[in-house]
């Protein structure tokens, strides 16, 4: 859900070129309505990161950020994965 949001700001505004922070855990209730088995509380685990090479937004190289069940951020970077530490 969050990815749909930063594309769609992106395609209405352009290029964003400025670090995004957001949080680990995102309660969507007071923007919901109706009842529902499921809580509406999301807990991030992966971030897909464009990464630009040349100043535009139509090239680059793309990598994502993992978290383990143990709390632990990995690197996905085309063949390499390494342990990432994010200082929140």
């Amino acid at each position: 859900m969050l990815l749909n949001l930063i594309v769609l700001q992106c395609a209405k505004f352009g290029k964003l070129n400025k670090s995004v922070e957001f949080p680990e855990i995102l309660d969507m209730a007071p923007y919901v309505s109706g009842s529902s088995d499921k809580s509406p509380v999301y807990r991030l685990y992966g971030v897909v990161v464009h990464v630009d090479t040349m100043n535009d937004a139509f090239s680059g190289h793309y990598v994502c950020y993992v978290k383990n069940h143990h709390n632990q951020w990995f690197k996905f970077n085309d063949t390499m994965v390494c342990i990432h530490h994010f200082f929140f």
